[in-house]
């Protein structure tokens, strides 16, 4: 068979799952091979996507979404724990899967309604183990895509009604009660600007709709916003050194979208190991520019932003983040000279890497970040022969940082918690930046200490909403008037422990303080219980290892429904209502709010087709 694509194994390298595309579908055939590659077995002939289990399941555990119908619209969910040696179906009538962390998701259609649903499992889908995600003021219409899970809850973006733009819900610690934290988000279908900044934890960017901003042509104006308490609040990014929110002190990033329209545009860059470091494009103003993109690089975490670099450059991080490097990015991307600094940015040098100048193509440091040497690579013009170097800073910056070089940074200090995020206080080792040496791997000391609970740890229930004038959490006036959580009790449950509005915040570690007066629990009876499983869910197993094997048509109609993995590379479409599928990618116009003023990033809804995604999941 062709090979389309191959999935390895995480941690067995002999296993590996790959695939074969079918002219003019979005179906596949599946094959497994247990011995790197050399026999392959089929096990699957009309996939829509598959999986190896990643957590909570054995090594032999493999999912697979199988088309029911000719188009393709309507899916069943089945898992193997032994190579495909027998299986069982855990989900009828799907429309999509995600396994994202120790979380699996289930987009779930009604037959009847066409509605769609979404469902969560801790349990990688076993059996009793699906809950029915509530979200607020999401109909079972429109569309819901799967941002992050990486700090041990869930972002969703949920859009209603197709336009371009939704709202970001966090979830609690088991996946299933939403609340809403971020509205005009913007995702295009294909991809978002979200983005999980890995130098400062619960930090996060991502851009939002600046209302009132839409054209005639449908086209609006985005804005970049950032979190530092896993969404509980977002603000707009700072200039260093400015106290207001005014547009002069305001800067604002590209991200994903842009780069898939601009591949000049690189997104934000932020490595574990660089603490504090974000380097990103973006521009200060009352929204995204087209023209007079620079370097921004944020030193602390995201709290503050200065200009380093004018223009568009290659970037990437070295030696623990002490080394940052760049290329400019010029027109016909001939290049020959790289920019370095080793103290911040407060200084930058330049050394030319290339006696002739190049097509630039690439700059690339070490996978985490932590040596000294970079990779550049591009061809010469002319011949047009490939080139590549390697230069070591090591040979610039020879001394080793010693302890004296060091000193204790408080992460979050500079924020309203005092460093309290999540409920404690961390503090970490870093290098002054009047240092001139290199970590070269030194391993940094980090404390943490608990901090004393307050308002910023606590959140209000499912069934609760916060209310600014009363700066309290009070009933959602959206729900009925007799609603309380102990309509929601699991099956077989008699009694519910409940809040009187307030929980705490999914993982946070704090102590005491206002948690003993406002987390207070009472234990009712249950009013009613919950539908977790899916309409037409099954959990039967069958001991035959033969699939089932359905002939998908690839239909040219009106409608073309194309459903595909979203993961390694494979576009998504989306259905939204059952409606036919919606293109990604935004289109960027050119229309200057004021005579002589900068051009605005624009974003249109009409699709360009093009798409650069992250690792976020379409359900």
């Amino acid at each position: 068979f062709a090979v389309h694509t191959i999935k390895f194994h995480p941690t067995q390298p002999r296993l590996l799952l790959a695939n074969s595309k079918q002219l003019l579908s979005s179906i596949t055939s599946v094959y497994l091979s247990t011995d790197f590659g050399h026999t392959w077995k089929k096990i699957a002939g009309s996939a829509v996507s598959y999986d190896w289990c990643t957590t909570g399941c054995s090594e032999q555990t493999i999912f697979l979404n199988l088309a029911k119908d000719l188009i393709g619209k309507s899916t069943k969910l089945i898992r193997s724990d032994n190579l495909f040696k027998s299986h069982q179906v855990l989900m009828d009538d799907l429309f999509r899967y995600s396994i994202l962390g120790k979380f699996l998701f289930a987009s779930v259609i009604n037959p009847k309604t066409q509605r769609r649903r979404l469902f969560v499992s801790e349990k990688v889908g076993r059996k009793g183990s699906w809950r029915l995600a509530r979200v607020p003021e999401a109909s079972s219409g429109g569309m819901f895509y799967i941002l992050d899970v990486s700090e041990g809850i869930v972002f969703l973006h949920h859009d209603e009604t197709g336009n371009g733009q939704g709202v970001i819900f966090t979830s609690d610690a088991q996946g299933i009660y939403y609340r809403k934290s971020l509205e005009n988000h913007v995702h295009n279908g294909d991809m978002s600007d979200f983005y999980k900044v890995k130098s400062m934890r619960a930090t996060y960017i991502t851009s939002t709709v600046l209302p009132g901003s839409r054209a005639a042509s449908g086209a609006v104006s985005i804005r970049s916003r950032i979190t530092f308490d896993r969404g509980a609040k977002w603000q707009p990014l700072k200039l260093k050194g400015c106290t207001d929110n005014s547009d002069e002190c305001t800067v604002h990033v590209h991200g994903l979208i842009s780069r898939s329209q601009m591949k000049s545009v690189k997104g934000p860059l932020s490595v574990e190991a660089a603490e504090g470091l974000i380097l990103a494009h973006g521009n200060v103003g009352n929204a995204l520019k087209v023209h007079n993109i620079d370097i921004y690089v944020s030193q602390d975490g995201g709290y503050s932003w200065q200009k380093q670099l004018s223009g568009p450059h290659h970037y990437a991080i070295g030696d623990q983040g002490k080394l940052m490097a760049a290329v400019p990015i010029v027109e016909h991307s001939i290049a020959d000279t790289i920019f370095y600094s080793e103290n911040g940015g407060e200084c930058w040098h330049s050394s030319k890497f290339s006696t002739v100048p190049w097509h630039f193509t690439g700059l690339m440091a070490d996978p985490e970040s932590l040596g000294m040497k970079m990779t550049l690579w591009g061809y010469t013009p002319g011949d047009g022969l490939w080139q590549t170097v390697t230069l070591n800073f090591g040979h610039v910056v020879e001394r080793m940082c010693h302890k004296s070089d060091f000193v204790n940074w408080t992460t979050h200090a500079v924020g309203s918690s005092n460093g309290c995020v999540l409920g404690f206080r961390e503090t970490i080792e870093v290098v002054k930046s009047s240092s001139w040496c290199r970590r070269a791997g030194y391993v940094v000391k980090r404390w943490r200490k608990p901090c004393p609970c307050t308002d910023a740890d606590m959140e209000c229930d499912y069934g609760f909403v916060w209310d600014e004038d009363k700066s309290q959490c009070i009933k959602d006036s959206k729900l009925p008037l007799n609603f309380t959580r102990a309509m929601l009790c699991e099956p077989g449950q008699d009694t519910y422990s409940q809040s009187n509005g307030y929980v705490r915040v999914p993982a946070d570690q704090c102590k005491g303080g206002v948690a003993d007066v406002k987390i207070s629990l009472q234990t009712v009876p249950c009013r009613g219980h919950v539908e977790n499983l899916a309409p037409n869910s099954v959990q039967a197993k069958h001991n035959s290892s033969t699939t089932v094997v359905l002939i998908i048509l690839a239909l040219i109609t009106v409608v073309v429904v194309a459903v595909v993995a979203r993961r390694h590379g494979v576009k998504p479409w989306g259905f939204i209502r059952g409606s036919r599928n919606r293109t990604g990618g935004f289109r960027y116009s050119q229309i200057p709010q004021n005579e002589g003023e900068d051009e605005e990033l624009l974003v249109d809804t009409v699709s360009t087709g093009k798409s650069d995604h992250g690792d976020e999941e379409v359900l």
